[in-house]
């Protein structure tokens, strides 16, 4: 059985109608996937964020869920910056940590975590059989 635990509550976020939910995630998810501004990845950050206090989501479960994306990251963050070519920063005999890859894995990093929190807020707020 699937854990419903965001799908039980009487928030704002609830209430929406799930069809405008679905819509919403789906635009939203290919706006931060397509945009390479920083600034747009911070304010979509903190719209998500927004969006999982409206919907009075456990701050703990939130993050519970984020764990395994944050592993994922933890290695985007060892192997990017050491991979991509460009600009070097800083050079340890042959490992040269570049500009342009702390640029990627920051941007992959806000990406990832911003729409899986966005998702988050919206679908997991209505019960699996709505969604399907």
């Amino acid at each position: 059985m699937i854990p419903e635990t965001f799908a039980e509550g009487d928030s704002l976020i609830h209430a929406v109608n799930p069809q405008l939910k679905v819509a919403l995630a789906l635009l939203y998810s290919l706006v931060l996937a397509l945009s390479s501004s920083l600034t747009i990845l911070f304010a979509g950050l903190m719209t998500a964020l927004g969006l999982v206090l409206i919907a009075r989501l456990s701050l703990k479960e939130v993050l519970k869920r984020l764990t395994i994306l944050i592993g994922f990251l933890v290695l985007i963050w060892l192997l990017v910056p050491l991979t991509y070519p460009g600009q070097t920063i800083v050079s340890l005999g042959i490992l040269k940590l570049s500009l342009p890859g702390l640029h990627l894995a920051l941007q992959i990093s806000l990406k990832s975590t911003t729409i899986l929190i966005f998702l988050m807020a919206l679908l997991a707020t209505m019960p699996v059989a709505t969604l399907g």
